[in-house]
């Protein structure tokens, strides 16, 4: 863990009520982007970093990280090593930071009570707790200019994956480049999850067989759809 000085006291008794992505814009690993918010100069920092490879901490979430203005003692926070201009198709090619971003949110939301769904601007106006970009924040609240992690990002897949067990999660390796290259419509996102979750337990007890068949009842709604 890289620690980051630039960060301070949650006040005012407002309960943690957001689960916020945004883009660092620059740096391409989580170790380059802790080195940056390690230096006090730069007077901003993030409670994770999220890159092809890893989730990295460098603020307790019992602080309040520096980067999303007034936002900062109401949110838990996540710099993705990516860019705010890339297209839904560049975000799609970046499955390991899509799925580890999705990992994320599902814990934050989980640890503070906060309901697993994606807000949009006037949703973040009107005070709901939820999951959200920065830009929602910029646009919502009338607050700065920032409009990471962008308008393209790929919201119904991390949301989606994030709303499945973590057993669930291997279909990515295979479903996000299909879905990237346009094999696979969204519709059957759901389906190829549950056929990612078959291919792992399989082999296990016959315990697992009325999930297995209330799996493949899922599979042949979505795919008759």
């Amino acid at each position: 863990m890289i620690s980051s000085p630039n960060a301070a006291p949650r006040t005012g008794g407002r309960p943690v009520r957001l689960v916020v992505l945004h883009t660092a814009e620059g740096a391409r690993t989580a170790a380059e982007l802790g080195s940056f918010f390690a230096n006090p100069a730069n007077a901003v920092s993030s409670h994770v970093g999220i890159d092809d490879e890893r989730v990295e901490q460098y603020v307790p979430y019992s602080m309040a990280a520096w980067t999303m203005l007034s936002a900062n003692g109401i949110a838990d926070q996540a710099e993705l090593c990516g860019f705010a201009a890339w297209t839904r198709q560049q975000w799609l090619t970046h499955a390991d930071m899509l799925r580890l971003a999705a990992y994320w949110i599902r814990e934050r939301c989980t640890a503070r009570g906060i309901p697993l769904v994606k807000l949009g601007p006037a949703e973040v106006a009107a005070g709901h707790a939820g999951v959200c970009g920065h830009l929602d924040w910029t646009l919502g609240m009338h607050e700065g200019t920032h409009t990471d992690p962008g308008a393209s990002f790929p919201w119904d897949v991390v949301m989606g994956m994030a709303a499945h067990k973590e057993d669930d999660m291997e279909w990515t390796d295979k479903a996000i480049p299909d879905y990237a290259a346009g094999k696979n419509p969204p519709e059957l996102l759901a389906a190829d999850v549950t056929i990612g979750w078959l291919a792992k337990h399989a082999g296990e007890a016959d315990a697992k067989l009325d999930l297995v068949i209330a799996r493949l009842d899922a599979i042949a709604k979505k795919v008759g759809a």
